[in-house]
């Protein structure tokens, strides 16, 4: 019998592997076709040549980073059966090994990161230290180390501390700078910072920073805008007053006092008493005796042309006798007689 090929009216079946071409049984066969290249079938049967491809543009996509795939297993942990609105269930995403902490290792970038409770450990740098840098060159864009109490309060705000171990291996804090917050009201708020250290076994506020400067144990507390208030001031290991007073350049001692009737100091330093000669003798008495006799004094009295002078008497680390008087007449009681004396 000759081999007759049928007409094809319609090749929409598309292509169909090897495995298929025997069944010619198959109605959909007829319409197929073993290899269609460059050919797209249409819907009402004919086929047609596929488009050719236009170059548009090229896109610059910049870095591309691949990221690892990780698979996770999510698990439900709540109960058993059919979920329900409002019941509890969770979703946890869990990995083998994780602790819930997380190791950065080498140069890490964090920006804009919120780390709770972080605990660092280990060297940070040679020098231990934890260094914060800021290249930028701007005015006041210094790094800032920021400790901030979201809370309307007042009271302790924030605290730098340094603790160490003693000889027992015993952690012990050895001191703290504190910022506590006086005032809160807007427009007076107020603050101050305390300077605490552990000395012989006690800790304490050693001095504090507010409008002043005080230090603990100082009464009056703060003595205001550009003031120190200090139950003693030192210089090189000496009491400022004491060096004052042994100074070459200060007055030892001076006495402003009334001479007439009953003798009256009106003001003086380094001056107990004044004792009455006689008609316009007297002698100065030092509260603290000089480091030697040999000082010198200088004298002014009211009246008309008249003297202070050395009585030529008393002249000793404890006193100096003086004398008030007028010329051709001699000694004068005077109702102002002013004495200073310099020395060591």
């Amino acid at each position: 019998m000759p081999r007759v090929s049928a007409p094809v009216y319609s090749l929409n079946g598309g292509e169909i592997g090897e495995e298929a071409l025997s069944r010619l049984d198959l109605e959909r066969m007829q319409f197929a076709s073993a290899l269609s290249s460059n050919i797209l079938p249409r819907v009402v049967g004919s086929m047609t040549l596929r488009p050719g491809l236009e170059h548009i543009a090229d896109i610059d996509l910049g870095d591309v980073r691949l990221l690892e795939y990780r698979k996770l297993t999510l698990a439900y942990v709540g109960g058993s059966g059919t979920l329900a609105n409002g019941a509890a269930h969770w979703l946890i995403f869990e990995r083998t090994g994780d602790a819930g902490e997380v190791t950065l290792t080498g140069t890490q970038t964090l920006s804009n990161k919120t780390l709770t409770s972080p605990i660092i450990n280990g060297t940070l740098n040679a020098q231990g230290a934890i260094v914060a840098i800021n290249t930028s060159a701007s005015v006041g864009a210094a790094p800032t180390l920021e400790l901030y109490r979201d809370a309307v309060i007042t009271g302790n705000t924030g605290i730098i501390r340094f603790p160490g171990k003693n000889a027992a291996g015993t952690k012990v804090n050895y001191g703290d700078i504190v910022a506590s917050i006086m005032n809160n009201g807007v427009g007076v708020e107020s603050s101050v910072l305390d300077f605490r250290t552990y000395w012989a076994g006690a800790y304490a506020v050693k001095f504090t920073i507010g409008s002043g400067f005080w230090m603990n144990g100082a009464a009056g507390g703060d003595p205001g805008t550009g003031k120190i208030n200090a139950t003693e001031l030192q210089q090189n290991g000496v009491p400022v007053a004491t060096a004052i007073a042994t100074s070459q350049g200060v007055a030892k001692a001076w006495v402003n006092f009334n001479g007439t009737g009953t003798v009256a100091i009106n003001d003086s330093f380094n001056v107990s008493s004044i004792t009455d000669n006689g008609v316009g003798n007297y002698t100065v008495n030092f509260a603290t005796a000089l480091a030697n006799a040999n000082y010198a004094a200088v004298g002014m009295a009211s009246g008309n042309l008249r003297d202070v002078n050395y009585s030529g008497g008393t002249k000793t680390t404890t006193a100096l006798g003086i004398v008030v008087g007028e010329s051709n007449v001699g000694g004068v009681d005077t109702a102002y007689v002013g004495i200073i004396v310099m020395g060591d």
